[in-house]
């Protein structure tokens, strides 16, 4: 599932440089591993049009943490290719038409909630 977020410029120019590979955010999205953010640069109450997308690799969630407020999650990141180096790689992401979450395109059913993927396979 794709996300749109707003992040702040000094928060935007270290993910976008590759410093920060990791954000915090509150789980009001149920976010899953495989779905992609769009970072949109956000300064002044106002978009600037700069945005980035990375794909969640990895989900700290821990009800009993004493280190993350309550309702939150760390994300782990990385590097979303564009569609040529997908292909090129021969790894990409379909999205399940039923919960809208990706799956990797060699699977036959959606790693999410099981549905046949029309794509998959």
């Amino acid at each position: 599932m794709l996300h749109k977020l707003k992040i702040e410029k000094n928060y935007f120019e270290a993910v976008l440089n590759g410093i920060k590979n990791f954000e915090i955010r509150f789980n009001d999205r149920d976010y899953h591993e495989g779905d992609i953010l769009e970072l949109c640069e956000f300064v002044n109450g106002q978009y600037t049009g700069r945005s980035v997308r990375k794909v969640v690799n990895y989900i700290f969630l821990d009800l009993t943490s004493q280190f993350l407020q309550p309702g939150y999650v760390i994300l782990g990141l990385f590097n979303a290719l564009n569609s040529a180096e997908w292909i090129r790689v021969g790894w990409f992401l379909n999205e399940c038409s039923f919960c809208k979450k990706y799956s990797e395109n060699r699977s036959k059913y959606c790693s999410n909630c099981g549905s046949k993927m029309e794509n998959g396979g």
